[in-house]
């Protein structure tokens, strides 16, 4: 009941703002654009990468060509999303396939914005209430999600930002374990990711930067025999080098060191099995190839650490992102990453993490000043350094009869969307998902399709997550 209530207030705050939204910007002196010279990061968004999160300072606008509600220099936009699903394996089991459910999702969404002039800040928070119809589970679900980011110049040479990622749900599994080893988990969680960004600026082309994170994830309630995942707690610090070195290329030096503590579910071996510390020395390539093509290419040494498990990871770390806009307004993209992430399969033989391989690629037009169109496919390959033991088992289940085998993972997806703007604030939009895992363990085989359709109110600004 209180939620219902603390949701209804948050919708009746939204549509009164909406219906004081100004369409013509505020007139404050532009920000200084940035440089033609530098390229702009480009997001790695292939599966196994953290697309939740984006870097400090870059997910604040630059100027104020986005329009909203006027307060001073600040922008207020105010969205509400409504949307259909309609999913044929939301519990992503095999014995589940074919089972329609229905979703009905209503988010709605506060974002203020003041664009980067010498500072300048950005904070959203938008509930997730998903009504449900599914076998098993309780008919409503409530997610929050919270984002702040700052940014601002001390003198010449000297930058700040500070990002705050905050996420409270259930069924986002991406949030916690960016290698989708699990697709679908019943157990309430909340994540805290905080970072913090500082860069010198040496000469014109050279500068310094480090950067400092902590990411932290709690499933509610003790750990349980039949729990998909854990509790861990990730500190990062990194320290980088970059020139510009031509005119539109910027090479970049990194060392990244981590560490993790977890916290395993009753049946683990060892509680401590994740327990992680991370060694990475690599290079960043970013050009600005031509006006219309864009890349940004990550190569570096990484050295994975696991105590207390039987294997530790020591091989390259790869990553890509190509952009090249076409004629018409069409759009290709294209990145792909090669890394290990924390895996909660096989505890019992000491087995700690999984990598994973991903590559994603994405075509989107804009047609006129209404219709814009997307399709795109991912591929992935999951692998699992240890092979299952008589003992094994997963969420409680066991899984002796598969003892001997290495478990390895192929997902397919595919994805098409149409969005159609019927006002400057209201849009419609028509999806389709498909996923298919296969695995060597064959009760992590499955597929699932999500048609999709819904309406997005409000000035809404799609932003892509940027790896940091």
């Amino acid at each position: 009941m209180r939620r219902t209530a603390l949701a209804c207030a948050f919708v009746l705050l939204w549509w009164m703002g909406l219906s004081l939204a100004q369409t013509s910007p505020p007139t404050p002196p532009q920000p200084a654009a940035r440089p033609p010279s530098e390229p702009s990061p480009l997001p790695i968004v292939a599966p196994g990468s953290d697309v939740t999160v984006f870097a400090p300072g870059r997910s604040i606008a630059r100027d104020y060509l986005r329009g909203g509600i006027v307060l001073g220099r600040a922008l207020l936009r105010p969205t509400l999303e409504l949307g259909l699903e309609g999913d044929s394996n939301f519990l992503a089991l095999a014995e589940t396939r074919g089972a329609r459910n229905g979703i009905f999702a209503v988010a709605p969404g506060l974002d203020l914005e003041v664009p980067a002039l010498r500072s300048g800040f950005r904070l959203m928070y938008s509930p997730l209430i998903r009504m449900l119809r599914i076998a098993g589970l309780p008919p409503s679900n409530v997610a929050h999600r919270l984002e702040f980011d700052f940014t601002t110049h001390l003198g010449p040479a000297v930058t700040l930002a500070v990002r705050e990622h905050w996420t409270k749900a259930t069924f986002d599994t991406l949030e916690f374990d960016p290698a989708r080893e699990l697709f679908f988990n019943p157990k309430p969680f909340w994540r805290n990711d905080l970072a913090l960004r500082a860069e010198y600026a040496l000469t014109e082309r050279d500068r310094v930067s480090a950067y400092i994170g902590l990411n932290r994830v709690e499933l509610s309630g003790p750990p349980q025999p039949e729990d998909l995942f854990f509790d861990y707690t990730t500190g990062t610090l990194a320290l980088a080098y970059a020139r510009r070195w031509r005119p539109r290329h910027t090479i970049q030096f990194d060392l990244e060191i981590g560490r993790t503590y977890s916290r395993r579910a009753e049946n683990a071996r060892d509680p401590r099995l994740n327990d992680a510390r991370l060694l990475q020395l690599g290079a960043t390539i970013r050009s600005q190839v031509m006006p219309t093509l864009r890349a940004e290419v990550q190569v570096a040494a990484r050295r994975h650490r696991f105590p207390r498990a039987i294997r530790s990871f020591f091989g390259p770390y790869l990553a890509f992102s190509v952009e090249r806009e076409f004629g018409h307004r069409l759009t290709l993209s294209v990145s792909g990453i090669r890394t290990t992430a924390l895996s909660a399969f096989n505890p019992e033989e000491g087995n700690a993490f999984a990598v994973t391989s991903g590559l994603s690629a994405a075509l989107a037009q804009r047609i006129g000043p209404r219709l814009t169109w997307t399709i795109g496919a991912d591929l992935q390959r999951l692998t699992f350094p240890v092979p299952l033991g008589l003992d094994s088992s997963f969420g409680g289940v066991p899984l002796w009869e598969f003892a001997g085998v290495q478990r390895t993972d192929h997902l397919v997806g595919a994805r098409a969307e149409i969005t159609f703007r019927l006002h400057e604030l209201l849009a419609a939009q028509v999806g389709y998902i498909f996923h298919e895992r296969g695995s060597t363990v064959t009760p992590f085989s499955f597929e699932r399709s999500r048609f999709k359709m819904g309406l997005v109110l409000g000035r809404w600004i799609p932003r892509t997550a940027t790896s940091r």
